[in-house]
């Protein structure tokens, strides 16, 4: 039934080289392809494929699977060049990184040596996020996922071989894995897309796939029409995956079959014409055998080339890092990767997996010690930012909300006074602990004002239908606060509400406004306060101070992302025009004569913020005191108190 020796397959490395190519095109941002990362996806089918043909042909032959032998030669295959690109980005890191950077370093480090990234970057969440690109090792989370599946495939082979159902049982692994995604999405966890993406159980239908190609490729007749129909599928499937999913699509989930269906159909169609000639031509392979270390080297040097150039979007910066790419690459295949793979003899075999297994607890304790000495900071003479030291600071902009009044525990007498006259609700997304900070500074110590944080509408799905409020979730209290926001009787308390938000005018935040504009028609008069958005930077403004020295430089140009004094004036938000309220613009207030080279970066002993937007404990209060020096009589018209200066 299946074949007996393990030939080589030559339109397997032709698609090895799809797969490369888009998550490479994918990661520099090339235009086109911003579902490139669909790549991953054709390797976890090609490892299927690949590991369950291996494993069936010995069982067929043998009728047992030599795990010892199998982990030995998986270890040949991966650490060598997972090994060289440790020591290079290491290297680079150690150079580069200020401290923060190379604490994030060492825990990645420590993970990936120990085949764990994927759980950390889950942890950490956002392989999207905005500071993927400090994260020099964060494309290891899919090794780690195939690590994760070579250590346990081979065991459910050998369960499934003894009861003579390994097809049966492959097919009930696909339909696990993916029911699990079904239950998973169907949830509503806030942290379902990162969920889906990085844990090991929600990526095993794709390797299922592969697997039941094996089972498949002896059913299908060689160099038949039908061979070139089911290619010519196959290569329409992987189209419409790149051409219609987004990089914010939800994955895998039901989004991955096309593209893991048309990897299955090239794999069993490498007899065709169309198949030989697409991906088993000479540049293909070539591409396909540097694969593994073209995709190892590709996202190191998109984040060392970044984190020097900052703005790398252009066609210069694209060439430059394909070449380096590509160099490293040819030197890791010739050099390391292929010469360990297959040593000559027995005894070189043996020192290749010891040794191997050697340098990866040397990159764990290493990692380790990056991560819990401060990114050391014994590397510089100049006085830096210690890690600690920004960790504190983003942390400590959340201290008044430990005790201050959350919407769900209103009923709490030591910390909501609900009899006080004025009842004011701060609202916003992730910015709204700044605005809280911002008016605990005003009205903090008042006995005449109740403060109440909502606790920020990120990760939470909700709906405004008809004035009413609500969300479907039960994490992070959502439907609790969402219900408490639309109770009548909590409205009519409500005397004011501070709108604090990030980019508060943009199209972004338009949801954010129909629930204000809700809130103020079921109460007229509820008097609404918007405070303006500040400056965003492409790289944490801690990080660029420990790298050029001063806090004034997060102002420069080539860092700055968002700064738009005219947030208002240009809003295409209908509510941000024609409801009432008291405008705050921190621009008027931080950056005289709203330009950007004067605007304030340091108050009070702290930067504007510790990462790219978030504002520091002392520079909310900065801003605080600013506005009981501009705006007090205008909060004294809408019946507030005289703000406290302290």
């Amino acid at each position: 039934m299946h074949p007996t020796r393990a030939e080589y397959l030559k339109h397997v490395d032709g698609l090895r080289a799809v797969a490369v190519i888009l998550v490479i095109l994918f990661h520099f941002n090339v235009y086109g392809f911003s579902a490139g990362y669909i790549g991953v996806d054709i390797f976890f089918v090609i490892s299927g494929f690949v590991i369950s043909r291996q494993l069936v042909n010995e069982l067929a032959r043998t009728q047992k699977i030599d795990l010892r032998e199998f982990y030995k030669r998986r270890i040949r295959r991966i650490f060598p060049a997972l090994i060289f690109t440790f020591s290079l980005t290491t290297l680079g890191a150690l150079l580069l990184f200020a401290p923060e950077n190379l604490v994030q370093y060492g825990g990645s480090l420590a993970a990936a040596a120990l085949s764990v990234s994927n759980i950390l970057f889950w942890y950490e969440s956002g392989y999207f996020d905005t500071a993927s690109h400090l994260k020099p090792l964060l494309h290891t989370w899919s090794l780690s996922v195939e690590e994760q599946f070579y250590l346990a495939w081979p065991l459910l082979l050998l369960l499934f071989s003894r009861r003579r159902v390994l097809v049966i049982g492959v097919i009930a692994l696909f339909f696990v894995s993916f029911l699990l995604n079904y239950h998973w999405v169907r949830s509503a966890s806030p942290a379902v897309a990162s969920t889906l993406f990085f844990v090991t159980p929600f990526r095993v239908f794709q390797f299922a796939i592969g697997a039941l190609c094996v089972f498949a490729e002896s059913r299908l007749a060689s160099k038949s029409p039908l061979q070139e129909a089911l290619c010519l599928i196959g290569i329409c499937l992987i189209a419409y995956s790149l051409a219609t999913l987004e990089q914010d699509s939800l994955f895998p989930y039901v989004n991955a079959l096309p593209v893991c269906a048309g990897a299955c159909l090239l794999i069993l169609t490498g007899d065709s014409k169309l198949n030989k000639m697409l991906i088993q031509n000479k540049f293909a392979i070539a591409i396909g055998l540097l694969s593994y270390s073209l995709y190892l080297m590709h996202w190191p040097v998109f984040v060392f080339t970044k984190y020097v150039y900052v703005n790398i979007d252009s066609a210069k910066y694209i060439l430059f890092m394909i070449a380096v790419t590509v160099a490293l690459a040819v030197f890791s295949y010739f050099f390391i990767e292929r010469p360990f793979r297959k040593p000559q003899s027995t005894q070189k075999k043996y020192w290749v997996h010891r040794i191997s297994l050697g340098f990866m607890l040397i990159f764990v304790l290493l990692g380790l010690s990056m991560k819990f000495s401060d990114g050391w900071t014994w590397r510089y003479k100049a006085e830096l930012l210690s890690a600690s030291a920004i960790e504190q600071g983003k942390s400590n902009r959340f201290t008044n909300l430990h005790t201050a009044c959350a919407i769900w525990e209103l009923d709490n007498p030591q910390k909501c006074h609900m009899d006080r006259p004025i009842q004011l609700l701060v609202l916003g997304n992730s910015h709204e602990p700044d605005g809280f900070n911002m008016f605990h500074y005003l009205y903090g110590k008042n006995e005449q004002v109740n403060l109440i944080h909502f606790g920020t509408v990120n990760d939470c799905a909700f709906k405004v239908s008809d004035g009413n409020l609500s969300s479907p979730e039960e994490a992070l209290r959502c439907a609790q606060r969402f219900s408490t926001l639309n109770q009548q009787a909590f409205i009519n308390q409500i005397t004011h509400v501070v709108y604090s938000n990030h980019k508060s005018f943009e199209p972004v935040a338009k949801d954010l406004w129909a629930i204000l504009e809700s809130l103020m028609q079921r109460n007229q008069s509820i008097k609404l306060i918007v405070l303006g958005s500040y400056l965003e930077t492409s790289m944490e403004c801690s990080t660029i101070k420990n790298t050029l020295g001063s806090f004034e430089d997060c102002k420069k140009n080539e860092y700055v992302t968002y700064f738009q004094p005219e947030e208002r004036e240009v809003s295409p938000i209908p509510q941000a025009q024609v409801l009432p309220y008291l405008y705050i613009s921190k621009f008027k207030l931080l950056c005289p004569n709203m330009e950007l080279s004067a605007c304030l970066t340091y108050a009070n002993g702290e930067p504007m913020f510790y990462d790219m937007h978030h504002l520091s404990l002392g520079f909310a209060y900065h801003l605080g005191k600013s506005i009981a020096e501009s705006h007090s009589q205008d909060l004294v018209d809408i019946g507030l108190p005289p703000p406290d200066r302290h």
